[in-house]
């Protein structure tokens, strides 16, 4: 929503989506989930936000430019959702201190 409205910089929110995505590309992996799944996960994700939004463009005045630069914006954002859980799985998070290291 902020990204879409503008209410925050998109570059931070951006950021923001790719760590999200790494965070989840990170716990998946550690969890044992191929990424096929993981990727199917993304698209569930990626289809409840998208009619979402959807939804609450049709409430609205809303014009043909319009619609299209939001899905532009929310198709960037969702790609780097999905770049931060790939790199989620190829970057594994480095490895805490022992107890005893502590």
């Amino acid at each position: 929503s902020d990204y879409l409205t503008k209410a925050r910089p998109r570059a931070r929110i951006s950021r923001d989506a790719h760590d999200v995505g790494v965070q989840y590309g990170r716990m998946f992996a550690q969890h044992g989930l191929p990424l096929s799944q993981a990727v199917d996960g993304f698209f569930f994700f990626r289809n409840m936000v998208e009619d979402s939004v959807t939804s609450s463009l049709r409430t609205g005045a809303t014009t043909a430019a319009q619609v299209q630069e939001t899905h532009r914006h929310l198709t960037t954002l969702m790609d780097q959702v999905m770049r931060g859980i790939v790199h989620g799985y190829e970057v594994p998070a480095p490895a805490l201190p022992a107890a005893s290291e502590a």
